[in-house]
């Protein structure tokens, strides 16, 4: 039985995608697509690892291609999960890890959207959502859409320093590969690391595709769908010259829309700059564990 040799844990919002379509444009490497089976998190979704333990194999490499010589997999949730690492380390105790990390404040901002965007979450205000995590715990408050109440844990989920420090009693530092999403931005370096790490061909044509770009309300959408095209405009000069009015009345309600577009998508900027200030606070210890893990400095996480 062939299995993966690799796996790349998490966390979620943190450049993972990236780094599995990376990985996946190298000849020979596997990856199953689509991504995130978060099959060993059995503390997160429930699912009984022993009785799906042939399909999961079956499902996701049952069918490899011929020129296969290094399998991986990508799921978000193993890093945030208290048991996922433990069984993988039973199912392969050689197996390489591969993390993607970045400000923990960010990520919950992120992650916050992220549900939105999914209906997971049904709470429009980060604040409000934070202030239910006790009570979502309890099963309680819970949007409809959301299977498992650990997703909407955003403390949990973001706590990186312990996730890390969990890693690191499970698996040997020489097996665990640790990265921000802010590296991707050195792509040269990033690759070599990454290719020293999983003994991969070295390529000078490989390029880090950047992917899962934040889903949200954009203003420039919502202008480029409410703008008419020119086109249009001079269409409507003709009319309104041909039918002795002044105007039609559109163009004044489409502005409007738009300055309140422009109010709105400001107040939520400023509202994350406000919750991030609490954020920063919440995280300096997650932070601090990180850097003593990594032998980094990551004081700019603790700045707004």
């Amino acid at each position: 039985m062939k299995k993966p040799s690799f796996f790349i844990v998490g966390a979620p919002k943190a450049g993972t995608t990236s780094v599995c379509e990376l990985l996946r444009s190298y000849e020979g490497v596997y990856i199953p697509s689509p991504a995130e089976p978060n099959f060993w998190c059995d503390d997160i979704n429930g699912i009984d690892i022993k009785t799906h333990f042939e399909w999961y194999i079956d499902h996701y490499f049952g069918k490899l291609p011929k020129r296969c010589n290094l399998i991986g997999e990508k799921s978000t949730w193993y890093l945030a999960s208290n048991n996922a690492l433990l069984h993988i380390h039973k199912f392969n105790p050689d197996a390489k890890i591969i993390i993607m990390l970045r400000n923990p404040s960010d990520l919950v901002i992120s992650l916050h959207k992220e549900n939105l965007y999914h209906g997971i979450e049904e709470i429009d205000s980060l604040e409000d959502a934070w202030n239910l995590q006790e009570s979502r715990a309890e099963g309680l408050h819970l949007p409809k859409k959301c299977k498992y109440s650990r997703l909407l844990q955003y403390r949990d989920m973001a706590s990186l320093g312990k996730q890390l420090e969990n890693v690191y009693k499970v698996f040997p530092k020489e097996q665990i590969f640790v990265r921000t999403i802010e590296d991707l931005k050195y792509q040269k370096e990033f690759i070599k690391d990454l290719e020293t790490f999983l003994s991969l061909h070295k390529s000078n044509k490989i390029s880090i595709p950047m992917r899962n770009t934040r889903k949200s309300t954009n203003k420039g959408i919502f202008h480029r769908i409410l703008t008419p095209p020119v086109s249009m405009v001079r269409l409507a000069e003709k009319a309104k010259s041909l039918l002795g009015i002044r105007s039609f009345g559109i163009g004044n309600r489409l502005h409007n829309i738009r300055v309140r577009l422009d109010d709105m998508c400001q107040q939520n900027d400023d509202h994350d700059i406000q919750i991030k200030r609490k954020l920063v606070g919440v995280f300096s210890d997650e932070v601090t564990k990180i850097e003593k893990l990594t032998s980094r400095n990551f004081s700019h996480w603790r700045h707004v």
